[in-house]
């Protein structure tokens, strides 16, 4: 059985293979790192064999779709590729690091709590999300407007500087309003589209108790039916046994 290796020396294995380290490379480094469990001749081979697994568990995850994955499995499959997707980069070239790191933790922390998670969803998190970047933008911007005309009425700017504000304009509140509008939309929206699901499944398994309970009627009038036929005939034909031995007498017809 192959030996199993501490996170953290796996995690410093990862880093080593992502800088560009041969796998001789790495098992050296790790050797001097972490004595006691790569000091053996064949450590490269362990390393090789290392990334590879976790290169096949890489494979196996990105072939399920997203509702697929186990709530970990969603969790680092989306964590790993986020902020090397064009999605990503496309969106956030313009953007302070601070507000990429507010919206990887807001991101991220929305798809933790998540049980289940289809692809539009994840989508829909993702705009929700950067709607709330975009109007904390907005408020940083009306703040900054604020401090420039409290500035200038204390007499710093004359009317001629550039950072001279008589007043603030108002679309910076607007645009916060509305940004924030929309990521509450956009959240409600997750959640009731979760809610109607869930009543939905609900409403699937009382159709299906329905269903069962008029079955179960249907086979006990079944049953009914068959047992009065089954005396029908019993009566029947012990009526015409009488007939025929004479001890009754009238006319009996066969139905």
């Amino acid at each position: 059985m192959p030996k199993v290796f501490p996170e953290v020396e796996k995690q410093r294995l990862r880093e080593l293979a992502a800088a560009g380290e041969t796998h001789v490379e790495v098992a050296r480094k790790m050797k001097e790192e972490f004595p006691d469990n790569w000091s053996s001749k064949y450590a490269h081979r362990t390393v090789s064999r290392i990334l590879k697994e976790e290169e096949d568990e890489k494979e196996r995850i990105a072939s399920k779709t997203l509702d697929e994955m186990s709530r970990e499995e969603r969790f680092k499959f989306i964590e790993g590729r986020l902020q090397t997707s064009p999605r990503f980069k496309m969106t956030f070239r313009n953007f302070e690091t601070e507000e990429r790191e507010l919206f990887i933790q807001e991101y991220l922390d929305v798809i933790k709590s998540t049980d289940t998670l289809t692809e539009i969803e994840e989508q829909a998190v993702f705009a929700a999300i950067l709607e709330f970047i975009l109007a904390f933008q907005a408020l940083n911007r009306k703040e900054s407007e604020e401090k420039l005309r409290d500035r200038t009425m204390a007499g710093e700017f004359e009317e001629s500087d550039p950072q001279f504000r008589r007043h603030v304009d108002d679309k910076y509140q607007r645009e916060y309003d509305q940004h924030m509008k929309l990521y509450q939309k956009g959240i409600s929206e997750l959640k009731m589209s979760r809610a109607q699901r869930l009543k939905e499944v609900r409403s699937q398994k009382q159709t299906l108790v329905d269903l069962a309970e008029e079955l179960s009627q249907k086979n006990a009038q079944a049953e009914v039916a068959d047992e009065i036929e089954r005396l029908s005939k019993l009566k029947d034909s012990e009526l015409k046994k009488l007939l025929e031995e004479g001890h009754v007498h009238g006319v009996f017809e066969d139905f």
